[in-house]
């Protein structure tokens, strides 16, 4: 649309017909002023409210004609004498604001739009009439298709956080109230209330605004939350250096699950693999040593080469690797890093809106799945391998996720050349 389209939107009597009780039915008549050169276009939607006429003469025709009494209507506005008028009122300022809202994506777009597809799009479904919780449950069905089973997980999880949210700060989870201040205040909660990390709360933002986009393009409701800004930080890449790697690629464990967990865990740091990938890795997937598998995040296919290592751990489990739960990996693997003593104080930090805290810990306490994906990319970095070649294994499609790692492998580099000084 060009920039200088213009919309106008008033209350009109309409004309022709007149009830047998001197009424006239109200409709709201939309003019869409086109840029100069093209024609003006309207349309007119009919409302279920009605407004007293009576003949007059009109003094320049010297004819009688039907108009609104002046109680009820005058010059495009219903007076307070109609017995219907705060409810008019209230019914032609939600209609505005959705015209408005419509017209405003439209010309943000640059969308070539017609009057009567306007209306069109301003008479579907309501937003109050569409429930947040149901919508958003089908959202979720909807998203099953193609997203895999951790993102819809990702999903149930958020909208749990929102109704904790809507509970505490007694705000109703409710398409018309997802406006600026919603967002502050979720903001405020986040934060001070719950205390999570500016990471965390950039991916529930994510989510809600995946999902209202995708309402919002079935139902027209606000959009205010195009505004909505929430960028994540760059945090340190925990990994394990080669040296530890060996440590507890070595370490005889006592404890089952201990052992299980280890093994599950090298492996990964030996392919790159996700968690959920690893989880539905079978004999099949594995094919004159190098691993087929589609990734279950992205649907990509990836051909990983198993190294001697990685050969190994199958060999020591009969070709098949044991089955632990994401969670109980995770609770493992800490103990097991503690156990085969990598315990290094470690700076990392924490990020809370504004906030960022310095903090040292143990490096065990640091450790979870992911950290095997980032230890096979930073290792893999040290030892040579091309950043092409790891994107291609591991299934980054973007350079800046690599650099992450690059600026360690700088950093390795840095203090490997201090070698030469002793």
């Amino acid at each position: 649309m060009g920039a200088k389209d213009d919309l106008k939107i008033k209350l009109q009597v309409r004309g022709g017909y007149t009830s047998k009780n001197n009424t006239r039915q109200l409709l709201i008549r939309i003019t869409l002023k086109r840029e100069s050169g093209i024609k003006t276009e309207r349309a007119d939607i009919y409302t279920k409210y009605y407004v007293k006429v009576r003949k007059e003469n009109n003094p320049k025709t010297g004819k009688q004609e039907w108009v609104p009494i002046i109680s009820h209507f005058k010059n495009g506005s219903v007076n307070p004498g109609h017995p219907d008028y705060n409810d008019i009122i209230d019914y032609l300022a939600d209609f505005k604001a959705k015209a408005r809202n419509i017209f405003r994506d439209v010309r943000y777009y640059k969308e070539n739009i017609t009057v009567e597809e306007l209306k069109s799009r301003i008479l579907q479904v309501q937003p109050k009439t569409v429930s947040f919780k149901d919508t958003f449950d089908h959202f979720v069905n909807v998203m099953k298709a193609d997203k895999a089973p951790r993102t819809i997980t990702n999903y149930k999880t958020v909208f749990k956080f929102l109704e904790d949210f809507s509970r505490a700060k007694n705000i109703k989870l409710a398409f018309n109230s997802i406006d600026i201040d919603f967002f502050e205040s979720l903001k405020d909660y986040s934060y001070n209330s719950r205390g999570i990390e500016t990471n965390y709360f950039a991916k529930i933002i994510g989510v809600l605004k995946a999902f209202l986009r995708w309402s919002y393009e079935r139902y027209h409701n606000r959009n205010d939350f195009l505004a909505f800004k929430a960028p994540e930080v760059e945090k340190e890449v925990i990994y394990l250096t080669w040296d530890e790697l060996m440590t507890l690629y070595n370490y005889n464990f006592k404890i089952p699950d201990q052992r299980i967990a280890r093994e599950l865990f090298c492996f990964m740091c030996f392919t790159g693999l996700r968690v959920g990938d690893l989880r539905m890795l079978t004999p099949d997937h594995i094919k004159a040593k190098r691993i087929e598998i589609i990734a279950q995040k992205t649907g990509d296919k990836l051909y990983i080469p198993l190294s001697s290592y990685a050969i190994e751990i199958l060999k020591r489990n009969k070709g098949i690797l044991p089955k632990m739960l994401q969670q109980k990996i995770n609770i493992n693997i800490k103990d097991c890093c503690k156990v085969a003593g990598i315990t290094e104080k470690t700076r990392h930090h924490s990020h809370v809106g504004g906030k960022i805290d310095i903090l040292y810990s143990p490096k065990y306490e640091l450790i979870c799945n992911h950290t095997a994906r980032r230890t096979f990319i930073t290792i893999s970095i040290e030892k040579g391998m091309s950043p092409k070649t790891i994107m291609k294994i591991v299934g980054h499609k973007k350079d800046s996720t690599m650099n992450r790692y690059l600026k360690i492998a700088d950093k390795f580099a840095e203090i490997e050349m201090e070698k030469w000084e002793h």
